[in-house]
């Protein structure tokens, strides 16, 4: 069955599984999309990850018998997850399912089917997300646009350049930084905002963790949120993003800037990803967001080391199966720069290339964004990362492109 080409105002697939299947036991049972493998015959084999299938009284336990007639075969033990983190003792199961019982009756078969589908589901080319720090410390940026006058002429400069979305963001959040107050962060992008509004013809988010500070810029003009804590930070996050029905960005961050990047540990990074931002979608759910405006980023840099970036980077098919659209945010990040000084001198002395210096490293980190399926990327230098991108939806995509 192909596809749903349905688009949302964040660009991407309407949000699929998660949404309109969320029961406790699916939830328990959390199926990520894995590959396609191939049976002794030859026939394609779908490979899911299940979590728990076996402990006895887990959610996922009542679907056992079913699970066992979709399977094509006994499931095989797939890799363990941190026990100390999810606070169970479980494993994952690797199932293969075959292309025929995923169309099956059933809403067991329904679930595999739909998540088999989002994950596979082509969101076409990837808008840019053009990133306006107005703030005097973020990482790369930090004190070019603090000033009104800047900050909007770069607004402008960047939508020329191609950004189809322009992201305002008044509170650092590079590793170690501290919060600001209410009153700060918004004296930083509330004179940005009124200025834009009403003349500028592209979408508007705010980049925020803070409800007040996204009720004050909705209300100057800005027309989305994206939210570092996917609403973990702040408990009036959620209730005001359905009140208000814009799109909203929900980004894996396992705790504060300021901690974040203390010995970062995980079992396996991509599932616990997968399973945080699926119980988060959930949260959004019942806070009344409609499917439709919801938006996944699983936040590469924040609170994760090299190994577990590149680790999200590869298997951005298992996000995908969440049935969201996929934010990523890999522009001039510390890991670019973290893999020259490795090929250099094999480690011994990491960092110190300038963000700007990491144009290279971002557009590589780019096509594999575009080739995992992202609907959007948020990116510093708009003008050679709109080229990147296109040459990597080209080469990615099957329809013909003139000579």
């Amino acid at each position: 069955m192909p596809a749903p080409q349905r688009h949302t105002p964040l660009g991407g697939p309407a949000a699929g599984p998660w949404h309109g299947f969320a029961t406790p036991a699916a939830l328990g049972l959390g199926p990520r999309w894995i590959r396609t493998g191939r049976a002794r015959d030859g026939a394609p084999l779908q490979q899911f990850a299940l979590a728990p299938t076996k402990v006895a009284g887990s959610p996922g336990a009542p679907w056992r018998t079913e699970l066992l007639k979709l399977a094509h075969g006994a499931p095989c033990a797939y890799r363990p997850v941190d026990e100390n983190t999810l606070g169970k003792r479980q494993v994952e199961g690797l199932w293969s399912f075959s292309d025929a019982s995923l169309h099956g009756p059933g809403e067991l078969a329904h679930l595999f089917h739909e998540t088999w589908r989002a994950a596979k589901v082509d969101p076409g080319k990837p808008r840019i997300m053009g990133i306006l720090n107005v703030t005097p410390d973020s990482f790369s940026d930090g004190g070019c646009y603090s000033l009104e006058e800047t900050a909007v002429a770069r607004a402008c400069e960047l939508r020329d350049q191609g950004a189809d979305i322009l992201d305002i963001g008044g509170e650092s959040t590079r590793p170690g930084s501290e919060a600001v107050t209410v009153e700060l962060e918004w004296s930083r992008v509330g004179p940005v905002i009124e200025a834009l509004a009403g003349r500028f013809d592209r979408p508007v988010s705010i980049d925020t963790t803070k409800a007040e500070i996204a009720r004050r810029a909705l209300d100057a003009g800005a027309d989305w949120v994206n939210d570092i804590s996917a609403g973990t930070f702040d408990p009036d996050m959620l209730p005001l993003v359905s009140e208000r029905g814009v799109p909203y960005i929900a980004m894996h961050c396992p705790t504060s800037p300021d901690r974040m990047q203390q010995d970062p540990n995980y079992g396996d990074v991509v599932a616990e990803v997968v399973r945080w931002l699926r119980e988060r979608l959930a949260a959004c759910k019942s806070a009344g967001i409609a499917a439709e405006n919801l938006c996944i980023d699983p936040g590469i840099g924040f609170g994760k080391r090299l190994d577990h970036n590149l680790s999200l980077l590869r298997r951005l098919c298992e996000l995908k199966s969440l049935g969201c659209p996929l934010l990523l945010g890999v522009s001039r990040k510390s890991f670019i720069d973290q893999l020259a000084k490795a090929e250099e001198d094999g480690g011994q002395n990491p960092g110190g290339a300038p963000p700007r210096d990491r144009l290279g490293g971002t557009a590589a980190a780019l096509f594999a964004c575009v080739a995992g399926g992202a609907s959007i990327l948020r990116v510093h230098d708009v003008s050679t990362m709109a080229q990147a991108v296109q040459v990597a939806h080209a080469v990615q995509s099957p329809s013909p492109h003139p000579h």
